[in-house]
C-alpha cells in the first residue's frame, strides 16, 4: 500500500496502515476466537477432543492398532512428522521454524499446552494416567483460558493507545526510570523496595488537562469522569499509598503535564496516547507477581529493567518466558550498569542470559538492549548520557514507529500459535477419528458370523427349551389322567385288606372300607405328585444341560458379567421352592370329605331279579333251593309240571312254602355277601361323587398346571439369558456404529477445521511488518 502520492504525512501514512493493520487482526482474533469455541463445542457435545502427546498417541495405537510394536513406533514417528509439516506450512517462512522446535517441545502445543509443572519431576505421567474425558476437561479449560486471552488482545488491538509496562526484579530501579523518563520525579522510589500497587502515569489531556492522582478500588468501574469511582489524593500522600497501601486500591493513576517538546517527550508525543505503568517488583510477593504475569495480556510494550549488579534472577527469568509466548521482543534496559568496574564482562553475561531467554530480544539487541544508570536524570538539571539518550530514543522508536512489532505482531504471533496448536489438534484427532474408524469396521465385520450365530442358536435352543416344557407337562398329564382312572376303576380292590369282622360290626367294617379307599386314593394322588416332582427335576437338568451350552458359546466368566447368571445357580438357590411347587392339596375333594355310611351300603337287591311274571315268581333264593346259585331252566319245567298235577288247596301251600324257603333264601345269601356288598356299594358311591366333581380332570390339570409353573421360571431364566447376551451383542454393535459415526463427524469437523485454519494462518501471516512507510 502506498500513501505516499496522497499528500499525507509520514505520521498520518504510518498511522493509516497501522489503522489498517489493526483492523485487519482484529477481525483475525475474533475469527479465532470461533474456531476455539467451535472446538470447545464439539469437544464439550460431541467428541472428546484428544490433546496431542506422544505417550497418548502411542498408548491408542496399542489399544487399537497393530500389535507389532516397531509398526507403531513407525506410525506414530510418521504421525509426529505429519504434524511438523503441517506447523510449517501454518508459520511459513524459515525464520518462524523456531515455532515449530516448541511445537515439537513437551505436549507438541505452544498455547493450548495443559500445564504439566506440578507433575514435574514425577516418575508417574499425568496424561498417561488420566482418562480421556479428564484430558478433555483439562484442554477445555486451557481453551477457555485462551479465549479469555484473545478477548483482552482484541481489547489492546483495537485501543489505539499504548500502554508501557516498565517491570523487573525489586530494587531495579523501575520508579526511578520511570521518573528519568519523564524528567520529573513523581513516583516515589528509595533505596528499599517501595511499590506495592500498579501505577500508571498518563497524559493530563486524558483527564481534563488536570494533573491528578486517583487512586481506585475497583479498576473494573472507574471512570474519569464519575469521582465516586475513586479517591483523589495529594502528591504528598503517593509515597505512603503506594508503600503501605492501607485502603487497599488496586491501581493508581497518575495524569501528569510533559511540557517539553512533542519531539523529545514519549508521553507528550502528539500522536499516541501512551502510558507508563509502574509494577511491584517480581519477586515481591506472588500475589503481586501473578498479578503483573496477568498484566501481559493489556500491555503492548515491556520495558524489562534489570539490576546490573544481579543479572536475570529466577522470577525475572520466569516472567521473561512468560511474556516470550506472546512477545517476540522484550525491551531490556540495564540499571545501575555505572556501578559495575568490569563493564564487558557484565554485558557478556547479562547478553548470553537474554540470548536463551529472548532470541528475537538478542537479534534485536542494538535496538532492544540497553546499559544505562537513570539515577541523575530524574531532575533535568544534568544533562543526559549517550546511553540514556540513545535508550530513549530506541524506546519511542520501538513505540510509536515500530507500532507493528510492539503493538500488533505479540497478537499476530499469538493467533499464529494459536492456529498451529489448532492444526496439530486437527491433525492429531484426524488421525485417531480415522483409526478408530478402521478398527470399528474391522470389529463390526468380524463380529457379524458370532452375531448371526447366536441369532440362530437362541432361536434353536429356546424353541427346544420350550419343547422340553411343553413334554413335561404332557407326560404329568398322560401319567396322572391314566394312573387315576385306573385307581377309580380298581377302587374296590383297594381294600380287600382290610378284614371282615363279622355281621354285628358291619358299620366298622364299612367305616374303614371308607377311609381305607380315601387314604388310598390320596396316596395315588400323592404317586401322581411324585411323579410330577421327577418331570420337573429331570426338565431342570435338560435346561441346564442347554444353558451350559450358551455358557460355553458366550465364553466368558460369570465375574466378568454378573448380569448374566448362569441357570445352574438360579436353581440350586430356589430348588427347594421348586419341589415344593407340588404340595399335597390336603384332600381329596369336598364330596368325599362329607361321604357317610348309608343303610343301602349294606344291602345289594338287584329288582330286575326280584320281579314276579303271572303267578310265580323267584328270586336268587330259588337257586340255594336247587343247589345253586344260578337259576336253572329244566327246574322251572320241572316245577311247573308237578304244579299241575296238584290240588290248588296243595298248590298253593306248595307254592307259600317255596316262597318262604325263597325268602329265607335270598337273606341267608344276602348275609353271606355283606362285606363284597358294602366294599362294592361304597366304591361305587364314592365313585359316582368324584366323577360329578371331575376328581381325574381336576388333578390332572392341576399337577399339568403346577408342573408348568415349576418349570416356566427356569425357562424365562434361560431365555431371558440368551435374550441379554443378544441384548449386550446388539448394545456393542449400536455402540460400534455410534461411535463411528462420531469419529465420521470428527474427521469431517477437524479436515474442516484444518482447512480453514491453514486458510485464516496465511491472512495472518499476510499482515507483516514489511507492509509500511519508510
Amino acid at each position: 500500500m502506498d500513501l505516499r502520492n496522497h499528500n499525507f504525512t509520514e505520521d498520518q501514512v504510518r498511522e493509516r496502515i497501522f489503522a489498517t493493520k489493526s483492523s485487519r487482526l482484529y477481525n483475525y482474533l475474533l475469527e479465532t476466537k470461533r474456531y476455539l469455541q467451535c472446538v470447545r463445542g464439539f469437544n464439550c457435545s460431541k467428541w472428546p477432543v484428544r490433546y496431542p502427546l506422544d505417550n497418548i498417541s502411542s498408548r491408542f495405537i496399542s489399544e487399537h492398532g497393530s500389535n507389532d510394536s516397531a509398526a507403531s513406533s513407525s506410525e506414530n514417528s510418521q504421525d509426529l512428522q505429519r504434524i511438523k509439516r503441517s506447523s510449517s506450512f501454518i508459520y511459513g517462512l524459515d525464520h518462524q521454524q523456531n515455532y515449530i522446535d516448541e511445537l515439537s517441545a513437551s505436549s507438541n502445543l505452544a498455547v493450548l499446552r495443559v500445564d504439566l509443572r506440578f507433575w514435574h519431576g514425577s516418575n508417574n505421567d499425568l496424561m498417561g494416567s488420566l482418562e480421556q474425558s479428564s484430558i478433555s476437561r483439562l484442554l477445555e479449560e486451557s481453551i477457555l483460558n485462551t479465549e479469555r486471552h484473545i478477548d483482552k488482545l482484541v481489547l489492546r488491538v483495537a485501543d489505539t493507545s499504548s500502554k508501557i509496562l516498565v517491570t523487573g526484579d525489586l530494587n531495579a530501579g523501575k520508579s526511578t526510570f520511570i521518573n528519568a523518563l519523564l524528567r520529573k520525579d513523581i513516583l516515589p522510589s528509595d533505596q528499599q523496595p517501595c511499590t506495592m500497587i500498579f501505577c500508571e502515569v498518563l497524559n493530563a489531556s486524558k483527564n481534563g488537562n488536570k494533573e491528578e492522582i486517583h487512586a481506585i478500588k475497583n479498576i473494573s468501574n472507574y471512570d474519569v469522569t464519575n469521582h465516586s469511582t475513586y479517591d483523589i489524593i495529594e502528591h504528598s500522600e503517593l509515597e505512603d499509598t503506594v508503600f503501605e497501601n492501607e485502603k487497599m486500591y488496586q491501581q493508581v493513576k497518575i495524569y501528569t503535564k510533559d511540557n517539553r517538546d512533542s519531539n523529545d517527550s514519549l508521553l507528550h508525543n502528539g500522536n499516541v496516547d501512551i502510558s507508563l505503568i509502574d509494577s511491584p517488583g517480581l519477586n515481591r510477593d506472588s500475589i503481586k507477581t501473578t498479578q503483573l504475569f496477568a498484566r501481559q495480556e493489556e500491555i503492548d510494550v515491556v520495558v524489562f529493567v534489570v539490576n546490573a549488579e544481579n543479572h536475570f534472577t529466577l522470577s525475572g527469568q520466569e516472567f521473561m518466558a512468560s511474556a516470550g509466548k506472546e512477545k517476540a521482543h522484550i525491551f531490556v534496559v540495564v540499571n545501575r550498569f555505572d556501578a559495575i568496574k568490569r563493564k564487558e564482562k557484565c554485558k557478556a553475561m547479562i547478553m548470553d542470559q537474554i540470548s536463551q531467554l529472548s532470541p528475537e530480544t538478542f537479534e534485536e539487541a542494538d535496538n532492544l538492549v540497553h546499559f544505562i544508570s537513570a539515577r541523575d536524570m530524574v531532575s533535568g538539571s544534568v544533562k543526559p548520557s549517550h546511553e540514556f539518550e540513545e535508550m530513549e530514543s530506541r524506546l519511542k522508536w520501538w513505540t510509536l514507529e515500530q507500532r507493528f512489532k510492539s503493538k500488533l505482531a505479540p497478537a499476530q504471533r499469538y493467533i499464529l500459535k494459536v492456529l498451529g496448536d489448532l492444526a496439530i489438534i486437527s491433525d492429531e484427532n484426524t488421525s485417531i477419528a480415522s483409526n478408530i474408524i478402521k478398527e470399528i469396521n474391522i470389529a463390526l465385520k468380524s463380529g457379524m458370523p458370532l452375531y448371526e450365530a447366536l441369532l440362530e442358536m437362541r432361536k434353536a435352543m429356546c424353541k427346544e427349551s420350550e419343547t422340553i416344557i411343553d413334554s413335561s407337562c404332557a407326560k404329568v398329564k398322560s401319567h396322572t389322567e391314566g394312573h387315576l382312572s385306573t385307581t377309580l376303576s380298581n377302587l374296590e380292590a383297594s381294600v380287600f385288606k382290610v378284614e371282615w369282622p363279622g355281621l354285628f360290626s358291619a358299620i366298622n367294617y364299612a367305616e374303614d372300607v371308607l377311609s381305607g379307599m380315601a387314604i388310598h386314593l390320596e396316596h395315588e394322588v400323592l404317586e401322581c405328585e411324585k411323579f410330577g416332582r421327577s418331570i420337573i427335576t429331570n426338565a431342570k437338568k435338560e435346561l441346564m444341560s442347554l444353558d451350559k451350552k450358551r455358557f460355553e458359546f458366550e465364553n466368558i466368566d460369570k465375574e466378568d458379567n454378573p448380569s448374566i447368571r448362569p441357570l445352574e445357580a438360579t436353581i440350586i438357590e430356589s430348588d427347594s421352592e421348586a419341589m415344593d411347587s407340588l404340595t399335597h392339596i390336603g384332600g381329596i375333594s369336598n364330596g368325599l370329605d362329607t361321604l357317610g355310611i348309608h343303610l343301602s351300603d349294606f344291602f345289594d337287591i338287584d329288582w330286575s331279579h326280584l320281579r314276579v311274571t303271572g303267578s310265580l315268581g323267584f328270586s336268587a333264593g330259588s337257586l340255594v333251593l336247587f343247589g345253586s346259585k344260578m337259576s336253572n331252566i329244566n327246574s322251572l319245567f320241572n316245577l311247573i309240571k308237578v304244579s299241575t298235577n296238584l290240588s290248588p288247596r296243595v298248590f298253593r301251600g306248595v307254592l307259600m312254602l317255596t316262597a318262604c324257603i325263597m325268602g329265607a333264601g335270598s337273606i341267608l345269601y344276602m348275609f353271606n355277601e355283606t362285606d363284597a356288598v358294602i366294599r362294592r356299594n361304597i366304591a361305587k358311591r364314592i365313585k359316582s361323587v368324584l366323577e360329578e366333581e371331575s376328581f381325574v380332570g381336576y388333578h390332572t390339570d392341576r399337577l399339568t398346571t403346577e408342573t408348568n409353573r415349576a418349570i416356566r421360571p427356569f425357562v424365562w431364566q434361560f431365555q431371558s439369558n440368551f435374550q441379554r447376551m443378544v441384548e449386550a451383542e446388539e448394545r456393542k454393535r449400536a455402540d460400534h456404529l455410534r461411535s463411528r459415526h462420531l469419529s465420521q463427524e470428527a474427521q469431517m469437523f477437524f479436515d474442516d477445521l484444518k482447512a480453514k485454519v491453514n486458510e485464516l494462518a496465511e491472512k495472518v501471516y499476510a499482515v507483516n511488518a514489511n507492509d509500511s512507510f519508510k
